[in-house]
């Protein structure tokens, strides 16, 4: 049924001397809508500034209490004049300043009462005595109400302009009554390579100045009508305004403004042509009846400039006497101007045939739900716009013979309004109804629109579907079916005709909507990846991905399939079939990708101002220009460019500037290899080395100089990565890469010069990163860069292709070349035998590390281990696990000499041998490595006189792969502290013996080494913890509890692999989780505990786990219920009454919290420990009566 608002406030608009600030908008049930800076989707609550000042809320409040007692305290937070902040309603009581706010209460979705108060606690705004009940997604508040307006001054107005030689006029030419008619004339906007935009071009400015004067006449008729005035102005790069010679706006000027001043920074075109709106107050002090002025300076980034933009439009708003419209809005505009709202909301329309293919017809059933209003109507449109009270009214079932997005709503005569629901409805030439592949299937239509754009992004629908019994076809269920955006992506590659696609998933109204597919967690954002002439594996870019996620490196997520893509209108045809596509992550900061920190505007002052961030080297974006650090040209990709260019982020465009210059200056100063000073003290070694190894073997020719991607989490280094766009690579037809034993190609510009590329030449030439690099490289070739794992991976996608590929060869003849048989195996075959020679190439280059005749692992007392080197270089060993070379090249003290001479295993021992050969000489100077290095990479094993764990000794019992975020508290510890710092696995010696977990590792997700110098025991029935950040782990369970060590990386929010393997890299664990097996586990607080009949391997499915009886789990200890439940809960006039059993010999803590895993359990009531039974009633006198409250006891056992 409709649930009505009324409302009818009048409000005499432009009389007070003051406009206080409102509550202008709310949402109190948020699913899908604004996030907040944990990754949660927080409720949200707008506060506007009416006012044309700012406004500072210092000692205000907000509150959820009729009475006013319980109240929220802002700090010192100011809105701009006519601004808008969001505070989100969740709970967390965040009150820093450097941060987005959190008040101590949530919102109740029933029903509830809310106000602003100011600093004397009177109430600003308040919905009293409640608001009505809410909806999911949709917010309530303050409609935006239509104001007569006047356009004081148009685009393509008269103007005159200048490009000053001198100071000779700045005295008088923003002034009414200067003399310009010297001046170039034309009309707005003024400026020069801004296309039709441009009415008076001043591209003399160019190479002369950055200043450019104009003067725009505007006339005022009636003075007194007027109560408000806005300047809308595009500009590129900066400007000051003057009306009647009085300053009214400015951005982007320097300090002291004089004839050839020039603007500090670039302003990107991206946000040039977006207007920007200037409140102007003070308007009767300003205009004049009759002719007016309007002056702008306008300014350049640089005097070399390519362009520049000043476009303005002056509206005036006539005073008028408004009705005050509150009601709900469907699209929420949190921080901008409210949407027009409607007084009520309706229920769902129910479609009775789900999205779906059809051949000739199909008929579709629409239904009201039993709870909607009777006399509530159902209309619909079927060209995808949004069905409002004068679309078609739904009388019957409609018969549909062409493709059709259906979309549907209940509206009420009174106005209220339901959600908007839509199904697609595929129609298909009956042709293609026996097509099968064993691939999904993509099909995108977007209505007759044409090839996609390289811009903006083309309204399209998209519907997914999903093997069954092994076999996909056009007219089986959708997996998955969404309105999407697409465009085609790619720079050089755009203009071939199977183009590569972006996708953006969107809802009904065309906002971008998280949608998991097929097997991926969800987002919105996503690539349809098209191999084509360069790649006829049609794998390298899943290849190098898989590999890299294999080695500990986020890379995005990969699934093969079919792409139908109908452009041209009309029925899904065989010519709409676009072959093999690889449905792909795009590269963002999201949890489950790029897991840096979300940066909001209040984010000024470090450590929060320092991430987190996502950057690129590559070719600007339409409409992006980067900045140049450090030597580079740098682009943004998180946030975007135009994001990050807004009024009042300065702080965090300066502070990324500031940290690539500093660390530009640490890489090129004498003291670079400085750990502690030079370039390690900004870049993650280990990441940069991994990042360049990737490159490397594949042999990625435009590696490093282009998609060479960066990110930094807060408080961090900088992090290379994620890898991306391999199709020039691994012996593609490109050319430059077809000779795998060399370190740059031998054609064209040769590609990318990858050891002495800026910045990675200067890290090459320290002796000990070049090292590392060798290390890294061989201990990966003894595993996932091994031939036998590589061929498996190969083996394994090429299989996935088998049948699909000729299909895709059909469609676009891009034919296997000759040199490989002519054939699509040739050519998987050739990237093999490829691969296999780059890595021998690798091999050559190094000196090889020693060989023992002992594998590790278990070793009877008295085994003698012999070691030798291949290539006759001298050997030096350790017995207690430091590195037998010293930093900087030299033989370290505690080495010593192999001469021939078995080594003795009496005692567990870790092994550490490297080779040094003082003949070797690796390929050095001009495209090649700085340096070549005498030592191998280390051999490390480890002999245990105890036999190692097999399968069933060890288990998985605790996970905690999606904490909560963290409290008050604990970021009190640590500002930077983020949920995911709070994850552990929790190890279990399931046997009857004690287990040597000494040469064990962990591998997936995370990755963690028990090589160490000692044995790590663990008894029978003890546990092991592995943390992620073991300050955060202490913040939160306490010091007291023992940890075996921090490890790499991080377990996905999204579901994911985890592996034990010994040192042969046999796995005696294995295990796979997803985030819907048990839903308060994911991100709620409880973490996965495991039946102790977990089976080995990856298929343990939800029923051999459970989520843990408390929340934040119960790391080092069993997972036992310690609460006993409560009998009876009952509303009194004094508060809450619980009631409960307490058995003999049993004491009980009863407990409460108000933000169920987020914050800490408090006390309310402690009952000591009786010889008896008792009945117990607690009274709580402080309950919230407007807000939810929890309550649990916990078991005291008696002293």
């Amino acid at each position: 049924m409709l649930k009505k608002l009324i409302t009818g406030a009048l409000l005499l608009m432009g009389a007070p001397a003051f406009s206080a600030p409102i509550i202008s908008e709310f949402m109190a049930d948020n699913r899908r809508s604004t996030i907040d800076d944990d990754d949660d989707r927080s409720d949200w609550i707008e506060i506007h500034n009416p006012d044309g000042s700012p406004a500072n809320l210092s000692g205000w409040f907000l509150t959820d209490d009729p009475a006013h007692k319980l109240k929220w305290r802002f700090p010192a937070v100011t809105i701009p004049a006519r601004g808008y902040i969001v505070v989100f309603a969740s709970g967390k009581n965040r009150t820093s300043g450097n941060a987005p706010l959190h008040t101590d209460f949530k919102l109740s979705k029933e029903s509830g009462y809310l106000a602003l108060l100011d600093a004397n606690s009177g109430v600003a705004s308040e919905f009293s005595p409640t608001y009505p009940p809410q909806h999911e997604d949709v917010s309530f508040g303050k409609g935006n109400t239509k104001r007569d307006q006047i356009v004081l001054l148009k685009q393509k107005a008269a103007a005159r302009a200048i490009v000053p030689v001198n100071s000779s006029d700045d005295a008088a030419w923003k002034k009414n009554g200067f003399d310009d008619t010297g001046w170039k004339s034309g009309k707005t906007g003024v400026g020069y390579d801004y296309g039709n935009r441009i009415g008076l071009n001043v591209a003399e400015m160019r190479n002369n100045n950055e200043t450019v004067y104009i003067r725009i006449p505007f006339d005022v008729a009636d003075l007194s009508i007027i109560d408000e005035l806005v300047l809308h102005l595009q500009y590129e790069d900066g400007f000051a305004a003057y009306i009647n010679g009085k300053k009214i706006a400015s951005d982007n000027t320097p300090a002291a403004l004089n004839w050839k001043s020039g603007a500090p920074q670039n302003r990107p075109d991206s946000i040039a042509t977006s207007p920007a709106e200037f409140s102007i107050p003070n308007v009767k002090n300003i205009l004049v009846e009759g002719r007016n002025l309007l002056a702008i300076h306008g300014l350049n980034n640089k005097v070399t400039s390519s362009d520049l933009l000043i476009l303005p439009e002056l509206i005036a708003y006539k005073k008028t006497e408004v009705m005050e419209s509150f009601g709900y809005m469907f699209v929420p505009t949190p921080r901008t101007k409210n949407d027009e709202t409607v007084p009520g909301v309706e229920a769902a329309v129910s479609f009775l045939q789900p999205s779906r293919s059809f051949q000739s017809s199909i008929k579709i059933e629409l239904q009201k739900p039993e709870a909607a209003d009777p006399v509530s109507k159902i209309h619909y449109t079927t060209d995808g716009s949004i069905p409002t009270s004068s679309s078609s009214v739904y009388t019957g079932a409609l018969t549909l013979t062409k493709t059709t997005p259906l979309k549907a709503r209940l509206v009420h005569p009174n106005g209220g309004i339901g959600p908007v629901g839509s199904e697609t409805y595929f129609h298909v030439q009956r042709s293609l109804a026996n097509v099968s592949s064993d691939l999904p299937i993509i099909v995108l239509e977007n209505y007759g629109s044409g090839r996609p754009p390289q811009g903006d992004y083309q309204t399209a629908s998209m519907a997914v579907i999903e093997p069954t019994d092994g076999r996909t076809g056009l007219m089986s269920a959708f997996a998955a079916s969404s309105r999407v955006g697409i465009k085609i992506r790619g720079s050089s590659t755009a203009g071939r005709s199977k183009a590569s696609l972006s996708l953006e998933v969107q809802d009904e109204f065309g906002q971008d909507r998280n949608l998991a597919l097929l097997g991926m967690p969800g987002e919105s954002d996503w690539v349809l990846w098209g191999p084509y002439n360069f790649d006829l594996t049609l794998m390298h870019n899943p290849f190098i991905f898989e590999l890299s996620r294999q080695i500990g490196r986020y890379a995005p997520r990969t699934r093969f399939v079919e792409l139908y893509l109908n452009t041209g209108g009309g029925t899904l045809s065989s010519s709409d079939y676009y072959g093999v596509y690889a449905l792909m992550e795009k590269i963002s900061r999201d949890a489950d990708r790029v897991d840096v920190e979300r940066l909001f505007v209040e984010h000024k002052k470090e450590p929060e101002v320092s991430g987190g961030y996502i950057f690129k080297i590559d070719r600007a974006d339409p409409g992006d220009s980067g900045f140049g650090a450090a030597g580079q040209s740098i682009k943004y990709v998180y946030p975007k460019e135009i994001d990050i260019e807004q009024p009042g982020r300065d702080a965090q465009q300066q502070y990324v500037r500031r940290f690539f210059n500093e660390m530009g200056t640490a890489l090129n100063a004498s003291y670079f290899k400085d750990p502690k000073r030079g370039y390690a003290k900004y870049i993650d070694v280990d990441a940069a080395i991994d990042h360049h190894l990737l490159n490397v073997v594949a042999f990625n020719v435009d590696a490093l100089r282009l998609s060479g991607y960066m990110h930094k989490p807060r408080g961090g280094k900088l992090v290379f990565g994620p890898i991306w766009d391999f199709d020039r690579a691994l012996g593609s037809t490109d050319g430059r890469d077809n000779n795998p034993r060399q370190w740059r190609g031998g054609s064209g510009d040769r590609g990318t010069d990858f050891f002495n590329y800026p910045w990675w030449k200067r890290m090459f030439s320290d002796i000990d990163f070049f090292q590392k690099y060798i290390d890294r490289f061989q201990s990966l070739r003894r595993a996932e860069f091994s031939k036998a794992n590589i061929n498996a991976i190969i083996d394994g996608m090429a299989g996935e292709l088998k049948n699909a590929q000729k299909r895709n060869l059909a469609k676009w003849n891009q034919r296997p070349r000759s040199a490989y048989g002519g054939t699509y195996q040739g050519e998987v075959n050739h990237m093999k035998t490829w691969l296999a020679q780059r890595m021998s190439f690798m091999e050559k280059q190094f000196v090889d590390p020693p060989e023992t005749d002992k594998p590790a692992g278990y070793t009877e007392p008295g085994t003698l281990i012999s070691l030798k080197s291949k290539e006759g270089g001298k050997i030096y060993y350790t017995l207690d696990g430091t590195d037998p070379r010293r930093a900087g090249g030299s033989v370290a003290a505690k080495a010593v000499l192999y001469r021939n001479t078995p080594i003795k295993i009496t005692d567990s021992t870790l092994l550490t041998a490297r080779v040094y050969k003082t003949s070797h000489r690796g390929l050095t100077g001009s495209n090649n490595p700085p340096l070549s290095s005498k030592w191998s990479g280390p051999l490390t094993h480890f002999y245990s006189i105890a036999p190692p764990p097999v399968v069933g000794d060890l288990l998985v019992s605790e996970l905690h792969y999606h904490p909560a975020d963290p409290t008050p508290d604990e970021l009190s510890v640590d500002s930077t502290f983020k949920a995911s710092d709070f994850e552990f696995i929790e190890l279990l010696n399931n046997s009857n013996r004690p287990l040597n977990l000494t040469g064990l590792s962990v591998a997936g997700e995370v990755r963690f080494s028990f090589l160490t110098g000692a044995d790590i025991i663990l008894d029978p029935g003890e546990r092991l913890l592995l943390v992620r950040n073991a300050r955060a782990f202490a913040a939160r369970y306490g010091a007291e509890i023992p940890t075996g060590g921090v490890y790499s990386g991080k377990l996905s929010n999204g579901g994911g692999r985890l592996e034990i393997v010994d040192q042969g890299g046999k796995a005696i664990l294995e295990l796979s989780y997803l985030d819907d097996w048990h839903p308060t586990t994911d991100g709620r607080g409880f973490s996965l505990v495991a039946k102790r009949t977990v089976p080995h391997g990856a298929e343990a499915g939800a029923e051999y786990w459970r989520a843990s009886w408390d929340a934040h789990g119960s790391p080092g200890s069993p997972d036992e219920r310690a609460s006993i439940n409560f009998t009876k809960i009952e509303i009194v006039a004094e508060g809450i009454v619980l009631s409960f059993q307490l058995p003999k010999g049993m004491g009980a803590v009863v407990q409460y919290t108000d933000a169920l895993g987020q914050a800490q359990w408090q006390p309310l009531k402690t009952i000591e420990a009786a010889n008896n039974a008792q009945a117990i009633q607690v009274t709580d006198k402080n309950w919230p009566s407007t807000a939810d409250r929890f309550y649990r006891l916990l078991l005291k056992p008696g002293e």
